[in-house]
């Protein structure tokens, strides 16, 4: 019997080795894909922002300095309006995104400038999604 148990003991050790070695690899894995995602997200020519259906930014990639002046963890927390302005939209981009990402895209964008105050037309594609059950929004600007 205490052979038995021995035996066993040693059995569920070895698939406990084998489940946390898969564990490793998955996430090795993971944090590779991450990695990439994040080369590509970082050093694209476009900005990238993240958004809530509120219009509050989540995220915003290190061209939002180049391209507007802010540096990305100055835009957290802060309004898509802060960025783009578009003056046919009544209320801003913040109360109109459900449409505007139903349409792709706004053509008649502009950027808003930090440092200078002026406005610049910009290209704005528009995308949905959802992270942990929550909408999230993705504008892609180019200049």
């Amino acid at each position: 019997r205490e052979q038995q148990h021995a035996q066993k003991v040693v059995e569920l050790t070895q698939i406990r080795k084998e489940l946390e070695e898969q564990l490793r690899k998955q996430l090795q894995e993971i944090a590779d894909q991450k990695a990439q995602a994040d080369i590509f997200i970082q050093n694209s020519p476009s900005t990238i922002v993240y958004f809530d259906p509120s219009g509050n930014i989540h995220f915003a990639n290190q061209t939002a300095k180049k391209m507007f002046g802010y540096e990305p963890q100055e835009l957290i927390g802060k309004s898509i309006d802060t960025l783009l302005e578009n003056e046919q939209l009544k209320g801003g981009y913040s109360t109109n995104i459900q449409q505007l990402v139903m349409k792709g895209s706004d053509p008649q964008a502009k950027g808003k400038s930090k440092f200078y105050g002026a406005s610049f037309p910009v290209n704005v594609t528009f995308s949905r999604g959802q992270v942990g059950g929550q909408a999230l929004f993705t504008a892609m600007i180019q200049d």
